[in-house]
């Protein structure tokens, strides 16, 4: 037992000793860890007092710049040599990561700040983040820039293109070419100008579209080398429409095999039953709304509407009115001129007078613009669920293809521009040259490039009536037709822009003068740009208004009709045989519901690449260009018809499932193929300045898709709101509505009553014009008919037009007398110029004339 306790007691006295060893080591780490915790102290110290002066950290940024001045200039050495020949964009974040660290380190301590928020920007931090990421890169560029002159940045250059494709501004490239290593005017051209190679046809299903383009290079010394130039080519387009059709290598598909089939032509006289019910439902789809807008107004006091209404037309129509006073002020003027109120947006205050009149005429519009509604097949109408006005038809196997083409006609098309010829295409010889360039590079048997053998080429209203004589005319060497394998297709975007202008054309002197007034145009300049209908979008806006405001003005004695039970579209069209007296409303109704409809209808059988309501809209209008002599279209769109005829079941096919065309796969945004071809072509001038040759227009059409997609990236990039695609927006148009609608009601111009076809103005109208549709129908079915026995250009080609107005009449057949008085003088006959001025001269001499006095002195001796 003693033994054990010794034993224990040992181990616990070690215990006790290790114990106070621990304790004094403890101790002595313990001093170690102040010691060091001082001398860090003092170091830092010392650091801290090395770096207090502004002198003593230029000293060591000097140190550090000296250090890596030599690995920043090899940088520069080694980024030149192997930058690209032609322009790349490189992402601001690629830069900062492949260049020199310890200056982007540098820079981006500099730029660093305490928030990274949005500050005003779009996008918050994460375009915050990105902008700053462009502008440290391009810090990092100046830098490597100004160690060597002759650096090039790639990054730049990129910025410099996309500002080069803007201003195309020699003094603006070389500007920023001093403050950015972006290369100058020379450099970025070359870089354009960087050889590429031409695009090969695809494979699968082709369309070809055609159009000049032309642009004149002014000249401001008058010197024998140093004229004024004319730059015309012609830029072609191609469209993949699928790449697993290989239907155009089918010879029996050959046009030359079934063009002179013979069909019967009778069932392009009118429309079909078909067409009948596409053009009812979108006809009663638009009407019946209106319908119910004009039966709410009837609601309110209609009395006080009504004198309203006339009293105040042209004072609503030449001024506002302050909310806050009543006051009538100038439409000049930005404030009320009686409390200073300002002006409200819309541009039109009402007052309490006025807010009836507001109520009482309110066209159907949304904010986004005018809404038209879309033809739905086979769909019911019915007045208080009672009666039915539409005829319900059971879907046809056409209708059931519409279908199915419409889910799979959305998706965006493959286009590319191929290289372009160097010719205009407003002669026999430039087709033929077009033609043969386009065969060539589609691999068109014949030509020894491929085995396609046919193919669809679009083109405007010109160039299609002398392509057709040159397939027609145009043999080959053994007597056979050269050009037999193209199947042609009119261009939709000028049929729809020729169309408005025919029917501006019209009805100019009835009564669109009259609404071209309303709407501001008062001047002979703005009067003859309304008319001429030059620019394609203003055109089609007011055309849509005018139609909105006939139409309110046409239904309006309808809905007022106290003998009328139960109001309804179908019911409109039964109540106008009782309107038969009247000559004038009578024609106005006939005018846009065979035309300004069709117009309408044909727009949205473009945007929706729906055929069935674009042949419709087609066969519809045909007739004014019969009875107006519009010869192009009259004659194109006649043998387009004749030509789907005859065509196989698989062209028609294509023809049918591939009206028009979406860039961007949107299924309410097609257009027709020669437009998207305008729009490539406004994109390739924006990389050509003035005096671009043709070696420069081919190389920048070979790089227009890199060249796109570059733009799109720097803008990208630098967080610019122009990359960004948005819905275009259209101002409210109910003023311009509403203003003609109280010019049309002052006038009392579509209250029926017995009366003579006249003008709004009261000028009496030729007695034919009544019979417009029928006699340009008669005169369609006469063009057809002398199409199929192949008489094109023969036909018709001294038949008057169907006059509008008498002194129209009298123009012509003075015109006519004086045109075969030149001619037979022997001294001026050929000489194509001088009858030209000389009717000119006459006409404006006779107008001078007659303008005034025709109707009362020669009223009864128009007939």
């Amino acid at each position: 037992m003693n033994e054990e306790a010794d034993i224990i007691d040992h181990q616990k006295n070690i215990i006790r000793k290790l114990s106070n060893e621990i304790m004094l080591l403890r101790g002595k780490l313990q001093s170690l860890e102040e010691h060091s915790e001082r001398q860090h102290q003092e170091i830092d110290q010392v650091q801290l007092h090395q770096y207090d002066s502004q002198a003593q950290r230029l000293s060591a940024i000097k140190i550090i710049a000296r250090m890596e001045n030599e690995s920043i200039f090899r940088d520069t050495t080694h980024l030149n040599s192997t930058r690209d020949n032609f322009l790349v964009h490189i992402e601001p974040n690629q830069v900062l990561q492949d260049r020199n660290p310890v200056l982007v380190t540098a820079i981006d301590a500099f730029s660093k700040s305490q928030t990274e928020k949005g500050s005003g920007m779009t996008g918050g931090t994460e375009n915050l983040l990105a902008r700053k990421a462009s502008l440290r890169a391009a810090a990092v560029e100046s830098v490597y820039a100004a160690r060597n002159l002759k650096y090039v940045s790639s990054f730049s250059s990129s910025i410099q293109a996309v500002n080069y494709s803007i201003t195309r501004s020699k003094l603006s490239s070389n500007l920023i070419s001093h403050i950015m290593p972006s290369g100058n005017y020379d450099t970025i051209k070359s870089l354009l100008s960087a050889s590429a190679m031409p695009q090969p046809a695809p494979n699968g299903l082709l369309l070809y579209a055609f159009d000049n383009e032309q642009r004149l290079l002014r000249s401001w010394l008058c010197r024998n080398g140093n004229k004024q130039r004319l730059e015309i080519l012609t830029n072609i387009l191609l469209a993949q429409i699928d790449p697993s059709d290989f239907s155009q290598y089918d010879s029996t598909l050959k046009p030359s095999e079934w063009r002179q089939v013979e069909n019967d032509v009778t069932v392009l006289y009118d429309l079909t039953d078909e067409m009948k019910d596409i053009q009812d439902n979108h006809l009663m789809n638009f009407l019946q709304p209106l319908i119910h807008d004009l039966l709410n107004e009837m609601k309110s006091s209609e009395s006080a509407s009504n004198q309203i209404l006339v009293e105040n037309t042209t004072r609503v129509s030449n001024s506002w009115v302050c909310k806050k006073c009543s006051t009538f002020n100038p439409r000049r003027r930005k404030t009320c001129k009686k409390c200073r109120t300002k002006r409200a947006p819309d541009g039109l205050c009402s007052s309490p007078s006025l807010s009836t009149l507001n109520h009482f005429i309110k066209p159907r519009t949304t904010a986004k613009g005018l809404k038209f509604y879309s033809y739905t097949t086979a769909q019911e109408h019915t007045n208080t669920g009672k009666r039915t006005f539409m005829r319900k038809r059971k879907l046809s196997s056409s209708s059931v293809r519409e279908t199915k083409r419409l889910k799979s006609a959305n998706q965006p098309t493959s286009l590319f521009l191929i290289d372009p010829v160097f010719v205009n295409p407003a002669s026999y010889e430039a087709i033929q040259v077009v033609f043969r360039h386009i065969g060539k590079h589609a691999g068109i048997k014949r030509y020894g490039t491929g085995e396609r053998e046919w193919i669809i080429i679009v083109c405007d209203g010109h160039p299609m009536t002398l392509a057709r004589s040159v397939i027609d005319s145009t043999l080959d060497k053994t007597g056979h037709q050269e050009f037999d394998w193209i199947v042609l297709s009119p261009g939709l975007g000028h049929e729809e822009s020729n169309m408005i202008k025919a029917y501006t054309e019209m009805t100019w002197e009835v009564l669109m003068k009259d609404f071209a007034k309303t709407q501001g145009y008062v001047s002979e300049k703005a009067l003859a740009f309304f008319k001429s209908c030059s620019d394609h979008h203003i055109s089609f806006d007011n055309l849509q208004k005018f139609y909105i405001a006939l139409w309110y003005e046409l239904l309006y004695p309808y809905i007022h009709d106290s003998t009328v039970q139960g109001h309804s579209a179908q019911g409109y069209l039964e109540w106008t045989l009782s309107t038969m007296d009247d000559k004038t409303y009578q024609f106005m109704v006939t005018t846009v519901m065979k035309y300004c409809q069709s117009i309408m209808l044909f727009r949205e059988g473009v945007r929706e690449n729906s055929y069935a309501k674009l042949t419709t809209a087609r066969r519809q209008f045909a007739p004014l260009w019969s009875s107006r002599n519009h010869t192009k279209y009259d004659r194109l769109v006649a043998a387009a018809e004749i030509e789907m005829l005859r065509a196989p079941d698989a062209i028609k096919s294509v023809l049918t499932t591939h009206v028009s065309f979406s860039r961007f796969g949107d299924p309410n945004s097609h257009q027709g193929i020669d437009y998207v071809l305008e729009e490539f072509n406004r994109e390739v001038k924006r990389w050509i300045t003035r005096h671009g040759d043709a070696n420069t227009w081919k190389k920048v059409i070979r790089n227009i898709d890199r060249l796109s997609s570059l733009r799109s990236a720097v803008e990208k990039s630098l967080c610019l709101n122009t990359a960004k695609r948005s819905p275009r927006t259209r101002p409210n148009s109910s003023h311009d509505i509403t203003t003609f609608r109280q010019h049309l009601r002052s006038n009392n111009y579509l209250t029926p009553h017995t009366r003579e076809l006249q003008s709004l103005e009261g000028v009496m109208l030729d007695e034919d014009t009544i019979n417009i549709h029928k006699l340009g129908n008669q005169r369609r079915i006469e063009l057809i008919n002398g199409i199929v026995q192949g008489r094109l250009f023969a036909h018709r080609s001294r038949l008057p037009p169907v006059f509008i107005t008498r002194t129209e009449r009298i123009f012509y057949s003075i015109e006519m007398q004086a045109y075969m008085d030149i001619q037979a003088d022997s001294a001026t006959k050929g000489k194509k110029s001088d009858i030209i001025i000389y009717l000119q001269q006459l006409r404006e001499t006779v107008h001078d004339i007659l303008e005034d006095n025709l109707h009362a002195e020669f009223g009864s001796d128009l007939q």
